[in-house]
Formats: structure tokens, sequence, C-alpha cells
């Protein structure tokens, strides 16, 4: 995707009009969020110098149409599509728990010692590392498990936190939104790293949703189908 200096102008009219027209915070956050995912947010979700800049974003009302333009302008020349590769998903996943439990969070894997699948390396290890690191900001501990067919692959990262209301889980994986508006500064992040999971893994050709834990507490699932093993 190639982002002009037209388009990152069309975004810039567009994001200050909204931002006019949606005066509360969740109102700028659904119109944002709608923007984002015709304009930009393919090229934030994919590139690396697009996740780097957006994890130093403002969030919700104080995202400024300037800071997605900075975003875009981080990410352009970057987006060209990761070639497959063979991959150990396990070790990669286990590679995740192992570098955030030695930095102290509390953190711990199940599932198998080797699993090979043909994947884009790169984009997943953004998408899972995502999962994995929201569960921890918002929960404080993850458990997380890998596991796979002949034809899937799912991960899911347990926790006991307070979990995500039914009627918001969905709103959560749109760019600049989040599950509990009530989060403060100390935990809050841009609320771009579930919306770019679910892109990176509907690249993957899987998904991404939340469920329920038995006992307490919210389970994330990824599953993408299983391929060139």
């Amino acid at each position: 995707m190639s982002v002009t200096l037209k388009d990152k102008a069309a975004t810039f009219r567009a994001l200050h009009e909204a931002r006019e027209t949606f005066v509360m915070p969740n109102a700028w956050n659904a119109g944002s969020a709608r923007l984002l995912e015709g304009l930009g947010f393919k090229v934030l979700a994919t590139t690396s110098a697009g996740i780097n800049y957006a994890n130093g974003l403002p969030d919700g009302p104080d995202a400024a149409p300037y800071d997605l333009t900075k975003a875009l302008d981080a990410a352009r020349g970057e987006a060209t599509r990761e070639e497959r590769q063979k991959v150990d998903i396990a070790s990669l996943v286990r590679s995740l728990v192992d570098d955030l439990a030695d930095a102290g969070e509390e953190v711990s894997y199940a599932g198998p010692d080797r699993l090979a699948t043909s994947c884009r390396p790169v984009v997943l290890r953004r998408a899972i590392a995502n999962l994995i690191q929201n569960t921890l900001r918002y929960a404080g501990s993850a458990e997380v498990s890998l596991a796979a067919d002949d034809t899937e692959i799912t991960l899911e990262v347990a926790d006991r936190g307070p979990g995500i209301p039914e009627d918001r889980r969905e709103a959560t994986f749109r760019p600049f939104m989040r599950g509990d508006p009530s989060r403060n500064r100390e935990t809050d992040g841009t609320g771009l790293g579930l919306a770019i999971t679910r892109s990176n893994l509907r690249a993957h050709g899987g998904d991404v949703a939340f469920d329920d834990r038995e006992g307490g507490g919210l389970i994330v699932r990824a599953a993408w189908p299983r391929q060139g093993d």
C-alpha cells in the first residue's frame, strides 16, 4: 500500500472533522476507528515502523490527526507483505513467554514442544505478543496455551482478571477502542494492539475472539489454518 501526501492530507481533514463532530470520547473513538479502517490502519498493522510509532501514540481523544499522519509517515515504504516461512510456532510462543517471565511478568506456557507450520513469522509473532501483553496489562497474569489438529492451530491466553462485558468485546478489536472505558492512564495503551492482532491473524486466514473463563476471568482465543508442515 502506498500512502501519498494526498492520502495523508485527506486523512488529516477527515479525522479533524470527526473530532469536531464526535465531542464525547467514545464517539471520537468510534469515528477514529472507522476512518483508520478505511484509510490507513492496514499500513500500521503490517509494518514495523507503523507499529513502533503507534506504540507511542496518545490514546482516545488525545490522538490528534497529526499523530496518525506521523504514524503513516513512519510506515510508508515498509508496507510489503512478508513471505511465508516454515516456522516452529511452539518455539516462537515459548520464547515470547520466556522473555516476559524473565522480565518479571506472571506468565506461563502449556503446549507442545514443537509445532511446525507455514506462516509470516514477524506478523504472527506481533499478533501473539499483543495478545499476551494486553492480558498482562489488564489482568496482571496470563496463562498461554497452544494446541493444534490436522487443520487448525489454536492459541489461548487466559486470565483471572475482571474481564470485558460481552456487549463491548467486539468493539475492543476496533482501533482506539477498549473494553473498559474506565481504565486509567497507568494501564491504557493506544487502543491499537488488539486491532493489529485481528488484522494480522486475518492475514493468516484466522481470527481472534473473547470467551468467559470458567471460575472467573477471560480467555482470548486465536485460531488460524495449519499450513505447509
